[in-house]
Parts: structure tokens; sequence; C-alpha cells
């Protein structure tokens, strides 16, 4: 007769979980922080570092729409998402597993690539606050200050959906409205 073997193995599908699922079932360690919430106010989050020394972020920890009982789809930002990878750079961590569902934001990333040294600039030279109001308003990206650490990582986003950036099937049309946008500021977004 034939000997059959069965592991069992915690999934999840980009969003909330995703984080304990990868780090339980690959026996990683929770580094935990204070990082910018969804909507600018301190909040703890973790990450996960795999024995590879691959760090597991779920956008969902410090940018997540249970996060907030106040939805704002154009005022929140991913920046603390972008703190979390900064912290796990500063620990040597260059390969990362980014799950990118459950989010409160529809920035564009702005939010993240703040956090990691980019800056947003409008037309009278403004520098602009991460978020989805901000993006119609961006005239100038300045990257010279993004952490030069991020040419040595490799990033891996899981994500359980098709949807382009933008477009009657991109994100802000399919998804800001469960963010709390109205009908204009979807068109905004």
């Amino acid at each position: 007769s034939a000997l059959c073997e069965t592991v069992i193995v915690p999934v999840a599908d980009g969003g909330e979980g995703s984080l304990e699922a990868l780090s339980d079932g690959l026996e990683g360690r929770i580094i935990e922080l204070s990082v910018t919430g969804p909507v600018g106010k301190r909040i703890k989050a973790k990450y996960a570092v795999l024995n590879d020394n691959t760090a597991v972020v779920e956008m969902a920890a410090a940018s997540g729409i249970t996060l907030e009982t106040d939805k704002n789809a154009l005022r929140s930002s991913s920046y603390g998402t972008g703190e979390l990878i900064l912290d796990a750079m500063e620990k040597g961590v260059r390969s990362f597993i980014i799950g990118i569902g459950g989010s409160a934001t529809t920035d564009g990333g702005t939010g993240m690539l703040s956090a990691l040294g980019a800056e947003l600039y409008g037309a009278e030279g403004n520098l602009l606050y991460p978020c989805g109001e901000s993006l119609i308003h961006i005239e100038k990206i300045d990257l010279s200050a993004l952490d030069k650490r991020l040419s040595e990582c490799e990033f891996t986003v899981l994500c359980d959906v098709r949807n382009p950036l933008y477009g009657e099937k991109g994100a802000a049309c399919v998804f800001s409205p469960q963010k709390g946008a109205d009908e204009n500021e979807v068109k905004l977004l």
C-alpha cells in the first residue's frame, strides 16, 4: 500500500492574516514597532522576518482598512507600510514579501515611497502630503533622497486581484468606495 504524508500549513490571500500565515508556516520572528497609521495617528504594527532573512510585510498591518473607524479614501496614506520596509532594511533585510490586500489607501503607493525618501511636489513647488487627494496635484517626484538600499532589494507582491491601476476596473473605481470614497471622490482618485 502507498504511504501518504499530509502537511497542513496556513494560507492567506495577501490581506489580513497573511503575515501570521507566512510567519507561522515558515517559522518567522515577529517585529513590532510604532508607525504612522492610514490617517496619520501613531499605531503599533508588525512584520515578520523569516529564517532566510526575508521580511513579510502586510500592508493591512500598517495601512489597513480595519485600523480606522473613520474611513477617508482621499486622506489615507500608505506611509506606515514604508516605515515597516525601512525598519527591515535597517536590520539588513533585502528580500521582501509584501501583502497588499486590506489597505485603507488609494494613494498609489506615494505614502510608502515618501517614507522611503521620495518627495512629491505640486505646481508651486510645495511639498505634498502623500495621499489619494494629492495624486492629481503632483507635478514633480524627487527621488534623490530615496533610500539607496532599495536598489539592493527584491520585492514579491501578494495580491488576489488583477485590477489595473486606473480606469473603470482600476483600483479607485473598484476599491475606493469600500475605503469611504463617494462617487465624486472615486472620480477624483
